[in-house]
């Protein structure tokens, strides 16, 4: 976004473009993460990747082990996670034609987008 505010262009499609990957993004953060606004206010939200992966994880710490309920969080955090690395990998996709537009906008140089 701040490449692109940079960048001698009029709004267009490129603008929309960007602010959709943005989107994407948000979403995946908050099926990751959860969202930040709503444990803000302490409002309840459904359990995230973070969730089931730290009530698996909690039985590492345990003498007894793992219980199957903590099991079967790790196994839920792992199918979220199958579910999530291919949207990861689309978005990642659209990362150099993007990278290629904003260049040719007169962006300026992006941190860790290859070269010059």
């Amino acid at each position: 976004g701040t490449a692109l505010t940079r960048a001698a262009i009029a709004p267009g499609k490129l603008h929309e473009d960007l602010y959709a990957l943005q989107g994407q993004v948000d979403a995946l953060e908050r099926m990751l993460e959860g969202s930040p606004s709503r444990a803000a206010v302490g409002e309840k939200a459904p359990p995230t990747v973070e969730d089931h992966f730290f009530a698996g994880f909690r039985g590492l710490s345990t003498t007894y082990g793992p219980t199957p309920h903590m099991k079967r969080s790790l196994g839920i955090a792992a199918d979220m996670i199958k579910e999530i690395l291919p949207k990861i990998d689309a978005l990642a996709a659209k990362l150099p034609s993007l990278h290629t537009q904003l260049k040719a906008a007169g962006a300026p140089y992006i941190i860790g987008a290859g070269e010059r």
